[in-house]
């Protein structure tokens, strides 16, 4: 004789079943056909078997919770594709995913500065990136909910759709935190700006104008929308990673530091004076600066002409 309501087996003459407290059938009932009454026995078996998948269930979604918070970490348990785009629910900004695995880092002999050398092969672990500079909309919506002040303003004043400037690298990072993010390290800002076959600019070998922010008329230069060039997408698919904006990364600057960075997941020296810089702003106009693998620095305290873009690890 079982439970009618959670299909254990009864003792004989019980009237209560032991494991879910539901009230027994009479014993006449059940020896009879159950349906005689309106009413079926269930399968044990079966009872079992949906118990299981619904621990399964809710492991899984526990997990995606813990992982990654709500619908964002259910997200984050599927395995997503090179250049697949999310959205991180705490600023809105577009997320890249650049996959794990080798790059090329650095430039070829004969080319480049001597802090690009020597081009060195790097494992980096999976990590979503910003598709675009982070925006002066989205730094005021972190200054509003954190009780900071703008930056100073530029000449042409805050457009929404142009990249944050003016910043240190503490803002960057406070920003960062705040967006439950960092900044990205040379290597993942690297990676993601030229792929894994070495090229020289994010949509290849070859100097394209047209691709990127880069005016030579010294009386119209002025900042672009962080969008205006799709053309000039680096093979994840990110924008403006040269022109436009310099981007602060989360290392500190080695001129020497490729000669013995680690293999795997390098972050920079521990230590330093100055913090390093990617990208070329919009205001240059020598070719060598809007190479992927150029390499810039200033103190963490300058500020003029600065933006940045934010990484998430994989492990998030």
């Amino acid at each position: 004789m079982y439970c009618h309501h959670c299909g254990a087996e009864l003792k004989k003459d019980a009237r209560f079943c032991s494991v879910c407290g539901a009230a027994s059938e009479s014993e006449e009932t059940t020896a009879t056909d159950p349906s005689s009454a309106g009413m079926s026995v269930a399968d044990p078996v079966s009872v079992h078997a949906r118990r299981k998948s619904w621990k399964v269930i809710s492991f899984v979604v526990v997990f995606a919770i813990v992982s990654g918070g709500g619908f964002f970490g259910w997200k984050m348990l599927t395995t997503p594709k090179p250049g697949e785009v999310r959205i991180n629910p705490k600023d809105g900004a577009d997320m890249v995913w650049v996959p794990s695995g080798y790059f090329l880092m650095g430039s070829k002999d004969g080319e480049g500065m001597n802090d690009e050398h020597p081009m060195h092969r790097v494992y980096l672990d999976g990590y979503w990136i910003y598709k675009y500079p982070v925006t002066v909309a989205q730094y005021r919506a972190f200054c509003i909910a954190s009780e900071r002040q703008m930056p100073m303003e530029t000449p042409w004043g805050w457009q929404d759709n142009y990249p944050i400037v003016n910043l240190r690298w503490e803002d960057a990072n406070a920003y960062a935190q705040w967006a439950e993010v960092s900044l990205p390290t040379e290597a993942q800002w690297e990676k993601a700006a030229r792929g894994t076959d070495g090229r020289t600019y994010p949509w290849g070998n070859f100097w394209d104008t047209k691709k990127f922010n880069y005016q030579t008329d010294l009386t119209a230069m002025r900042m672009t929308p962080v969008d205006k060039y799709p053309a000039g997408a680096s093979p994840y698919g990110c924008m403006d990673m040269v022109g436009n904006a310099w981007e602060w990364c989360a290392d500190w600057y080695g001129g020497d530091y490729y000669k013995n960075a680690p293999a795997r997941n390098p972050t920079g020296p521990a230590t330093g004076q100055w913090r390093a810089l990617r990208s070329g702003g919009w205001n240059c106009s020598n070719p060598e600066l809007f190479r992927v693998t150029q390499r810039w620095t200033i103190t963490p305290n300058d500020e003029l002409d600065c933006g940045f873009r934010c990484a998430l690890p994989s492990r998030r």
